[in-house]
């Protein structure tokens, strides 16, 4: 998918940071030991990372570099202002175009964003599976990052971004498929 042909990257995050949101309001404090798909990382850790996450993403837009972990009352508010961050970094004119440095490499500021939209998305289902809330993703969110980033899976896994692939049916929805290809089994 190129660039031209990515659906607003601003779009993609917003959404998917809004259901993680509700994701993350739904944990329970009795639930933050808990483990999670995502191997070492407990339901504390995974939502450290996703507030941790906006940080990295807002001052990687911004070109201020990484930024401290926002601080909330809540580890649901503590990551709505660091998403709010995030989004108001990528509505700065030009920046979706312009070649950012990140942890991530350099890559232009649109595919930045659209790779924290996948990592906020999984990330929100990981939680979800981990605290027993519901894991139905949006179809239309798991459609598009399984097309941006479904055929990139086997690359990123080289570098030890995803587990092994897990198999899953031809016929199998958009966000089995993705779970699938980021070594996930739905």
């Amino acid at each position: 998918m190129t660039q031209q042909e990515m659906p607003n990257p601003i779009d993609l995050y917003g959404a998917a940071a809004k259901g993680t949101s509700e994701i993350i309001a739904g944990v329970k404090s009795s639930q933050l030991g808990d483990s999670t798909p995502c191997g070492e990382w407990n339901v504390q850790t995974l939502i450290e990372h996703l507030v941790g996450g906006t940080g990295i993403a807002s001052g990687s837009l911004s070109g201020a570099g990484p930024e401290a972990p926002p601080q909330g009352t809540s580890h649901a508010a503590a990551f709505d202002a660091g998403a709010a961050k995030v989004l108001d970094s990528a509505k700065t004119p030009g920046v979706l175009d312009k070649t950012i440095a990140s942890p991530l490499g350099d890559m232009p500021g649109g595919q930045l964003l659209a790779a924290f939209f996948m990592e906020t998305l999984i990330h929100g289902w990981d939680l979800a599976k981990a605290t027993g809330q519901n894991t139905d993703m949006p179809a239309d969110l798991a459609e598009t990052c399984y097309a941006m980033f479904g055929p990139k899976a086997d690359e990123w896994r080289k570098s030890g971004a995803f587990g092994p692939r897990a198999e899953v049916a031809e016929d199998a929805s958009a966000q089995v498929k993705l779970l699938g290809a980021l070594g996930r089994r739905a």
